[in-house]
């Protein structure tokens, strides 16, 4: 359950324009690595959409440097 805020609204506002696409991008460490995962949603002019998902490893975290992450 995602907490109230100003980015809870702005992925749930309705409003009268027509949304084309949607995305959701997270990083994350996931074993041992970062992970950028992008949630997608395109949406038809008939009011359908298609959802889609794609997870991509970006670099190991022993990669980094100190100075990196702070």
């Amino acid at each position: 359950m995602m907490k109230e805020g100003p980015f809870k609204t702005a992925i749930e506002k309705e409003d009268d324009d027509k949304i084309i696409m949607q995305q959701f991008i997270v990083l994350k460490i996931k074993d041992g690595k970062i992970v950028k995962e992008t949630h997608m949603r395109n949406h038809s002019f008939f009011g359908d959409y298609h959802d889609s998902y794609m997870s991509e490893r970006l670099l190991n975290v022993s990669d980094l440097t100190g100075e990196t992450m702070h």
